[in-house]
């Protein structure tokens, strides 16, 4: 876990052109080809669907979903996500993903708004 960003760093001056390194779990790293991810994918789905990304919200807690959270009009984190994925996201949950969080933030942040339960 302590030498992630120094592999990071090092992966990324040789490879960063063609790579992407995630962080999914403290300690643990994944590989993507660049512009292979959730965001490119989510645009894709809109895409086939005639819905702007603009009125969609992302949910994420590891670094692997940051594209999604950035792509989609509102991004939310996991109350127990990642630093880094916090840090982009618009808003947190007050739920970590064991306790419903996904929900409970729909339920309060969109359903009961709109009147809709």
């Amino acid at each position: 876990e302590e030498h992630v960003d120094e592999v990071r760093d090092r992966f990324l001056e040789k490879y960063g052109d063609r790579y992407q390194m995630i962080e999914t779990f403290p300690g643990t790293v994944e590989l993507l080809h660049r512009g292979i991810d959730k965001g490119a994918g989510m645009k894709k789905w809109t895409s086939w669907n005639d819905i702007n990304m603009s009125e969609c919200i992302g949910f994420g807690d590891n670094e692997n979903d940051n594209t999604l959270l950035e792509d989609c009009g509102w991004g939310v984190c996991l109350k127990d996500g990642n630093p880094k994925t916090k840090k982009i996201a618009d808003a947190l949950t007050d739920y970590d993903c064991e306790d419903g969080g996904v929900g409970h933030y729909l339920i309060d942040h969109y359903l009961k708004p709109k009147g809709l339960i």
